[in-house]
């Protein structure tokens, strides 16, 4: 135990000796009390009397304090235990005390002096008595079902607790570190077999010619061979949010990362699969000076450690019969990453003109699931942690750009236009092919948002109408909005919403599982529904507003182009386009192929067509919309997208993002793969689709895109 011999010496106490033992150390003290307030009745004097009782009740309160602490019955407060903790004036002050005891137990008072102290303070004696004589039982009955009845439970329990960064994480037993320290963990490879952490540097020599092969230099894998750690990353900061560190835990069970070293510690050291939970946790939160607090959900992760019981009862003993067991066992894991392709996005983004810029960019397979890549730049300083754990308001005054998560699966802003596929999609749910005749001809030029020689909605007489079609291919805002308000597409956009995992208002959606909780899914919608999804028509109704902007300016029509208070990740956007792709079925997105020898258990795809017509159709529009003669998005390549051009405040500027999801087939499958990028502050999708060409071609020499 960290410190024993400081306030957590009961609990080392009890660790050594079990529960008889501190039961004995509280009657101990039951006595030191007790026989305190006697001296103090037989002083015989109301100041001594006072002195005496007020030492008793201090040594009291004290051991209360810290034994009731020590166990969760209460919040440490940093007092010591007496005469027990190691300490200098703690420990000087209370053997004088005690002194000044001992001083008037020495100097009884006269029969006539101690019947009065008697008759009129035994009732305090007596009140002090039962109260310290209660806590003692309280405590010695809590502890008996912490070191005997529930003693498995409590072996592994967690205690939730805030980093200075203000994430909550929870913190366990460190009997589990030392357990996991003297068990050599499994290896973690990617979907192509190249290993990403081990415990062995032979692993890493004979995997040396792959390494490399993936864009690894000899003298970074050797240079990394030398050191004196207990798990090598041959990519280090490359797949640092997938892998996590080990030895330095940084982030250590928090949600800005997959960190498969945290999410599989139990089953990549042989103890079976750990059951991952995560809680939602809500604080209030303001990022800068600018900006109005808000609530912000966090999730925070916590694993089951239930099957490492046994192993920290055998008294981490390497020798025991159980701990072999283990070290036989096959504990190796298998993520759906593409280290190789991972590698070779980053040092694309790291070497192109936006490379100041924070990039986002998550491939997926829509077949599958599989998440592919989730390339980032700038890539984590793992030199400078303490840059990482900085508050996001001191992240905003550094100069440079700071990566402390996964951009592409934990980081959530507006998504821009790219929304458009899916307010169409709830557009068709709910009207099927009748939503694809909706023509207007009545959006004129004074009520559009985007009007500028770069970017301009389409409008009449432009255009002779703006129908479905159009309004995907050239990005109509008003459109979308009036078809949402128009036919009520509150609770179709809501359900696609949950099932991607986007978020209003910062609460409900996921990063990389979706919630089992229906209980907090249906809590969620709730609050989307009477904040935002309230089918407010007063501004759109508003006669006053017609053919001006002001019309759609509530919470709601923001949602049906990608602003507002919605908010998604790469990820989330990248899902709803392979369902679109994958003709209307969205697999829920896969991290693991292989975990300790086991395939992990089938997915079930969830329906976000309600006819796979739909799906199809907005495909065509999508492909329409980015790889038309003259105008294709993609050099040499005719792939289905959709841009975004969303606007948010960042450091108190009105700033612009630039956004781009598209998808292609895989050569010689039945899938499609998707790629949604994010350049934050980039000003245009225009940029982000700059990105993409510089993508593209990586994807397509790693035969995973070819044209439609």
């Amino acid at each position: 135990m960290p410190a024993a011999h400081t306030d957590m010496i009961l609990p080392s106490i009890g660790e050594e000796l079990g529960w008889l033992g501190l039961v004995s150390v509280f009657i101990l003290f039951a006595i030191l009390i007790h026989r305190s307030f006697l001296h103090a009745r037989r002083s015989g004097q109301p100041f001594t009397f006072y002195l005496c009782a007020g030492i008793a009740i201090a040594t009291g309160v004290q051991f209360i304090l810290i034994a009731a602490g020590s166990i969760g019955l209460m919040p440490l407060t940093g007092v010591a235990v007496p005469f027990i903790s190691y300490g200098k004036i703690s420990l000087i002050i209370n053997i004088a005390a005690m002194g000044l005891v001992a001083g008037i137990s020495a100097r009884e008072g006269q029969r006539v002096e101690r019947d009065y102290v008697q008759k009129k303070y035994d009732p305090v004696l007596t009140t002090g008595i039962l109260f310290f004589l209660t806590g003692m039982v309280v405590l010695a009955v809590k502890l008996l079902f912490v070191q005997v009845i529930d003693r498995n439970q409590y072996l592994v329990k967690q205690a939730r607790v805030v980093m200075r960064n203000g994430l909550p994480v929870y913190s366990h037993n460190p009997r589990i570190d030392k357990l996991m320290r003297v068990l050599a963990a499994g290896n973690i490879y990617d979907r192509n077999g190249l290993v990403l952490a081990t415990s062995e540097t032979g692993t890493i020599v004979r995997n040396l010619d792959s390494l490399q092969h993936a864009g690894l230099s000899r003298g970074r894998l050797q240079s990394l061979m030398q050191k004196r750690v207990r798990r090598f990353y041959p990519f280090g900061e490359q797949m640092f949010f997938w892998t996590g560190d080990y030895n330095t835990r940084l982030f250590w069970g928090q949600g800005n990362g997959y960190f498969a070293e945290a999410r599989h510690l139990t089953a990549l050291r042989g103890f079976g699969i750990a059951v991952q939970t995560e809680d939602s946790v809500r604080a209030l939160y303001k990022p800068d000076r600018f900006t109005k607090p808000f609530w912000q959900n966090s999730q925070l992760l916590r694993y089951d450690y239930a099957n490492l019981v046994n192993g920290l009862k055998e008294g981490i003993d390497t020798t025991a019969d159980a701990i072999r067991k283990i070290r036989d066992k096959d504990r190796d894991i298998h993520l759906s990453v593409d280290a190789a392709l991972q590698t070779e996005l980053q040092d694309s983004l790291h070497n192109n003109v936006f490379h100041n810029k924070r990039i986002a960019v998550v491939v997926l397979d829509a077949a599958s699931g599989d998440i592919l890549a989730s390339a980032l730049n700038p890539l984590p300083d793992l030199q400078s942690p303490e840059l990482m754990e900085l508050t996001e308001r001191e992240k905003n005054q550094l100069p440079i750009p700071v990566t402390d998560r996964d951009l592409g699966m934990t980081y959530a802003t507006a998504p821009g236009s790219t929304i458009k596929i899916l307010t169409a999609m709830a557009g068709l749910n709910k009207m099927g092919m009748a939503a694809t005749g909706i023509k207007y001809k009545d959006i004129f030029r004074d009520e559009i948002f985007r009007d500028n020689k770069n970017e301009q909605e389409p409008f009449i007489p432009k255009v002779p109408f703006v129908d479905m079609h159009e309004a995907i291919v050239n990005s109509s805002n008003i459109f979308f909005i009036r078809l949402a308000n128009e036919f009520n597409l509150e609770d179709q956009m809501a359900a696609l919403y949950q099932s991607t995992g986007m978020r209003l208002n910062q609460r409900g959606g996921y990063d990389y599982t979706r919630s089992a909780d229906t209980k907090k899914e249906m809590a969620d919608l709730s609050a989307w529904r009477q904040n935002v999804l309230n089918n407010d028509r007063k501004a759109f109704n508003n006669p006053n507003y017609a053919h001006t902007t002001k019309r759609y300016r509530s919470l709601f029509s923001g949602l049906a182009w990608g602003q507002s208070v919605l908010t998604a990740t790469p990820v989330s956007v990248a899902r709803m386009a392979g369902a679109i792709a994958n003709k209307g079925s969205l697999m829920p997105s896969r991290y693991v192929l292989q975990e300790a020898g086991q395939q992990p258990a089938a997915i079930q795809p969830v329906q976000l067509a309600n006819d796979t017509a739909y799906a199809w159709l907005l495909k065509q529009y999508m492909i329409d919309q980015s790889s038309r003669p003259g105008k294709q998005k993609i050099r040499n390549t005719i792939v289905a997208g959709k841009t975004g051009t969303p606007e948010r405040i960042v450091k108190g500027l009105k700033q612009s993002d630039g956004w781009y999801v598209f998808f292609a087939p895989v050569p010689g499958k039945d899938s499609y793969t998707v790629t949604c990028i994010r350049i934050e502050t980039g000003q245009s999708s225009a940029n982000a689709v700059l990105v993409a060409n510089t993508i593209a071609p990586i994807l397509k020499k790693r035969s995973y895109i070819s044209s439609f």
